[in-house]
């Protein structure tokens, strides 16, 4: 942001904003404190407010709910899934957001099985084309097509990779062996240390750019490897063959989002973009354009720079303040093709 910053603002280490995270924890519970809050006469009551109908919202209003938990969940859009929406293109139904699943995404397996949502395989078979900066392979399946030169340096790298990946505690990335050097530095700093091919280093750079939406220079090499660690290994979060885009969803990811506010029924409020949050020893309102309701927790399951809308009471600490500011989301676009046929597959 433009402007002088407050001399009181507190600095941040990219550890620091792992820990503060809580490890991937879907919002931030807002501070008792001692002042009181007027509670409005038309309240609803209810034991958790949930902000946010995205998948980690309807995860946990559906936990609760299921524990015999009253509970509402206030989403400002006019849809649940947040970053999983369906669409449609040529007559199909489109996946725009999110849209592969892994064999270690076991919650989210259980889940389509429990709503009799179907998976299939990704298709893989025969080759595919890489164009390596005017260069163009066909290699088989999901190989790369490096040369021997390229594949050996790769194969170092990995190994290198892997060794400080396997060292990352998934629940406490913060106390990993050096943390504070690995993360001092970018993931575009430890790329032009350890690879000296630019074939192989533009490739990196772009894998980097696939799985967080982020450029490399943006992500310290402490967050790669906790991301890579959390998902077992960079081969697994990279690849479709036993990784994690082995499977799609015919008719959209975004049916398991939809399933799920099915069940929540009238606990699901949508178009109720929440303008306040509030906090007394008596519990916890949330005013919103459709109401205010009450209740004793609140669970904030917004991306961080959303959160940072919302007006908190008592104001949230500096540090989550700080955290809000230094954490932007990831810009990418995706697009689509449609094709009256799978041509290419008659010219492998």
């Amino acid at each position: 942001m433009p402007g002088k910053k407050s001399d009181n603002r507190v600095p941040f280490s990219r550890r620091d904003v792992l820990r503060l995270l809580g490890v991937g924890a879907a919002g931030a519970l807002i501070p008792n404190v001692s002042q009181a809050v007027p509670e409005s006469p038309q309240a609803h009551r209810v034991d958790t407010i949930i902000v946010g109908a995205g998948m980690a919202g309807l995860a946990a209003a559906r936990a609760l709910r299921r524990s015999g938990k009253k509970v509402v969940v206030l989403e400002a859009r006019d849809r649940v899934g947040g970053r999983v929406k369906a669409g449609n293109l040529a007559g199909h139904t489109i996946d725009l957001g999110g849209m592969w699943v892994g064999p270690t995404q076991t919650r989210l397996l259980d889940l389509l099985r429990e709503y009799h949502i179907a998976t299939m395989r990704q298709y893989l078979v025969g080759k595919g084309i890489v164009d390596f900066a005017g260069r163009k392979v066909t290699p088989d399946g999901e190989e790369f097509g490096f040369d021997a030169e390229t594949q050996a340096d790769y194969d170092r790298m990995l190994a290198k990779l892997n060794a400080l990946v396997e060292q990352v505690p998934p629940d406490a990335p913060w106390a990993a062996p050096n943390a504070e050097e690995l993360d001092d530095i970018t993931m575009e700093q430890w790329l032009r240390e350890n690879v000296h091919n630019d074939t192989l280093l533009r490739v990196m750079n772009s894998e980097v750019r696939g799985l967080l939406t982020a450029e490399a220079w943006q992500v310290s090499l402490l967050y790669f490897l906790f991301y890579c660690r959390s998902g077992n290994s960079f081969e697994e979060l990279a690849k479709y063959d036993n990784g994690a885009q082995m499977y799609l969803v015919p008719e959209s990811m975004h049916q398991v989002a939809a399933a799920t506010g099915k069940e929540l029924g009238d606990s699901l409020v949508l178009e109720a973009p929440v303008a306040s949050i509030s906090q007394d020893s008596a519990g916890v309102i949330a005013v919103s354009e459709k109401g205010t309701w009450h209740s004793a927790h609140a669970i904030v399951a917004l991306p961080l720079p959303l959160s940072s809308r919302i007006r908190y009471q008592p104001p949230l600490p500096p540090e989550r303040e700080a955290l809000t500011e230094q954490m932007p989301m990831g810009s990418v676009i995706k697009y689509w093709v449609a094709y009256e046929k799978p041509f290419w597959r008659e010219q492998a």
